[in-house]
């Protein structure tokens, strides 16, 4: 399988602007996490599936409302529309702290992560 390094400042960089993206004011195009990272990385495809890695291997086999449900929040809280405000709510939150977590590690060491391609 291929491998790849990424910088956690990389990292970091990529999650902070896709918060931004996520957070802007037409959030129609911008409502799954997969569509922020791409507009947030460019071409830069390296960056955007050391991305997708993470969020994947933090969420493992579900999906981010069944990951939810899993960990707490009562289920309609997640389900039909208000639950798709709520979801992409938590999934802007998620980002905005995935991009602080990198930010702490790349000021610690910005020694690159290793990663293989998800294919």
């Amino acid at each position: 399988m291929p491998s790849y390094t990424v910088k956690p400042s990389e990292l970091a960089n990529a999650f902070d602007r896709a918060a931004l993206f996520m957070a802007a004011n037409k959030p129609r195009k911008m409502y799954t996490m997969d569509a922020a990272l791409r507009y947030a990385v460019g071409h830069d495809l390296r960056v955007f599936y050391a991305c997708r890695n993470v969020i994947r291997k933090s969420l493992g086999t579900s999906t981010t409302a069944e990951w939810l449900i899993a960990n707490g929040v009562p289920e309609p809280e997640v389900r039909g529309m208000n639950g798709f405000r709520n979801v992409r709510a938590w999934k802007l939150l998620w980002m905005q702290k995935l991009a602080d977590q990198f930010a702490r590690a790349s000021a610690r060491s910005d020694k690159p992560y290793p990663f293989t391609y998800p294919f």
